[in-house]
């Protein structure tokens, strides 16, 4: 899908507590200096780092720290999500912003970001599916 592309985390150790899996691979300080990079990089776009709940299986070779268009919706960034990790059109999928803040599918991506992006400079996301009938 055009306006996202994925980008590798740096492998290093982080000594800071942080729940995110991403968090415990560097530092806040190098975390904040990657972003900056990968924004000065790809004009525009904005770095997520997207967790799962537990109840969602996503391939292993999905990648977690991708880079989003601004301008892209979160419904929009939901079918990418759906068609990466080929997920059945039966299931809903929610999207949590600083793992608390339900993400309306109407939203930019920017707006996400302004709104509850990280210190480190990262939107931290989590997503999660629920089963819907029809």
């Amino acid at each position: 899908m055009r306006g996202s592309q994925e980008v590798q985390p740096d492998q290093q150790q982080n000594e800071e507590g942080r729940k995110s899996t991403f968090d415990k691979l560097t530092t806040r300080g190098e975390r904040r200096d990657y972003a900056v990079q990968l924004m000065q990089k790809v004009k525009g776009h904005i770095p997520i780092i997207l967790e799962t709940t537990k109840d969602l299986e996503i391939p292993q070779n999905a990648n977690k720290l991708m880079l989003v268009s601004g301008s892209l919706k979160v419904c929009g960034f939901l079918e990418f999500i759906r068609s990466k990790a080929k997920l059945d059109e039966s299931m809903s999928l929610f999207l949590f912003a600083d793992n608390k803040h339900l993400v309306k599918i109407s939203d930019m991506m920017g707006e996400l970001y302004t709104k509850y992006r990280s210190e480190d400079g990262f939107l931290y996301l989590k997503i999660g599916p629920k089963q819907v009938w029809g």
